[in-house]
């Protein structure tokens, strides 16, 4: 005990005087430095606050390095895409693993100058699926701070869905191109050789070439058609549905009357199968044509050299109160590797039977998906090969209406 008391009363004697220099340093002050003093410390706090409601503000991501390249601020979508709980005061080649945007970083940081760049970047980020390649719109700058510090600011904004957009118009414009000018080349060929004078007069020669330039005519059109129709959906989905009820069966009866002259031709058996007849709904009766004349067409001219059935069927989920629409085909199938892309525009299924030449315009599957999608629908394609190819399509149940006989 003797041996502590010098110690105890150094503290003391310490405690003491930090408490007199305190009480001293207080008293000096007067009251309106105490308020000044209160005042900086709120505007410390608020200004705080503000950087952090700043920061989750952003709806990209946003990272900031300090003068040694160590991450001084980064927001909560940045904490996310990198996959880390604590990525402040660490060097940004330890977070930044992907070696487009790392290159991009260090190509910046090496010449001190600003840069934008679109750049396409495979993620294994949670928010997306593993492996996924996305494109980000990246932009880093440098900011002079306090004692000529120099900070590197870098910015990410996710323009995936401006770039698929993007890329689907050039694309579509491509592939329109090329499927305008096969007719067109087909058409003035004949036209040329139409033009001399000895197969004018051969009577049977010439029928010939005017049959096939009607063909090839009517494709053309059927093209510009498909293609309107498309550029019509996306352009303004409010402004061009027509609502109107209507009975589901007298489409479905439509569409075989209009498809009767290929059905017997190919002897296609169809069966039509509907839990209510007199199911009514209220949509686009011009677009639900359009939607079960693809379907139907589609599965006919897919399978030309087999006795098929086409099965149109319609029934409403007890459960769900959803509207289910189905199309199937015994037919030669879909391959699973073409399935995910079977509604693209332009995109054919070949492989299996590129033997029967068949040649459509690769818009009718578009123009469905689209058009169903645009009454808040949804549509899928299951096949199973040499056995079944169905479409089914699922619509919300507000779509139902009074049936028309009942008013």
């Amino acid at each position: 005990m003797g041996t502590l008391t010098p110690y105890l009363c150094l503290l003391l004697g310490a405690l003491v005087g930090s408490g007199l220099t305190y009480l001293t340093i207080r008293n000096k002050l007067s009251r309106k430095d105490l308020r000044s003093l209160f005042t900086l410390k709120r505007t410390i706090k608020d200004l705080e606050f503000e950087r952090k409601l700043l920061m989750r503000a952003q709806d990209n991501m946003l990272i900031v390095l300090d003068d040694k390249h160590l991450i001084k601020l980064a927001n909560k979508d940045a904490i996310k895409f990198f996959g880390k709980k604590n990525i402040t005061q660490r060097h940004y080649t330890e977070i930044i693993k992907i070696p487009e945007l790392l290159s991009t970083l260090d190509e910046a940081i090496q010449t001190q100058q600003a840069l934008k760049r679109e750049l396409l970047l495979t993620v294994e980020s949670d928010d997306f699926q593993a492996g996924e390649e996305r494109c980000f719109q990246v932009s880093i700058k440098f900011i002079d701070g306090d004692h000529h510090d120099k900070h590197t600011r870098i910015h990410l904004h996710d323009i995936t869905e401006q770039y698929r957009t993007e890329q689907m118009r050039k694309d579509f414009i491509a592939n329109a191109s090329h499927e305008l000018r096969t007719p067109l080349a087909i058409i003035n060929g004949y036209v040329e050789t139409l033009m001399d004078e000895d197969i004018i007069e051969d009577t049977e020669t010439s029928q010939h070439f005017l049959g096939i330039m009607k063909k090839h005519g009517q494709r053309l059109a059927r093209i510009i058609e498909e293609m309107l129709l498309i550029t019509k959906l996306e352009s303004g989905v409010k402004n061009t549905l027509n609502y109107e009820p209507f009975r589901l069966k007298e489409i479905i009866d439509e569409c075989i009357v209009h498809l009767d002259q290929m059905i017997k031709e190919k002897g296609v058996i169809v069966k039509i199968k509907m839990d209510e007849p007199d199911l009514t709904i209220e949509a686009d009766k011009f677009y639900w044509s359009q939607i079960l004349f693809n379907l139907v067409e589609n599965a006919i001219k897919q399978n030309p050299e087999r006795q098929l059935k086409v099965k149109i069927g319609c029934t409403q989920c007890k459960r769900t109160g959803k509207i289910k629409i189905w199309v199937s085909d015994n037919g030669v199938g879909i391959p699973a590797a073409d399935l995910p892309y079977i509604f693209r525009r332009f995109y054919r299924v070949e492989k299996h039977h590129s033997q029967y030449k068949i040649k459509g315009t690769g818009l009718g599957l578009s123009i469905v998906k689209r058009a169903v999608e645009a009454h808040q629908g949804t549509i899928k394609c299951d096949s199973i090969q040499d056995q079944l190819t169905r479409f089914s399509i699922s619509l919300p149940p507000t779509m139902r209406v009074e049936d028309l006989s009942a008013k």
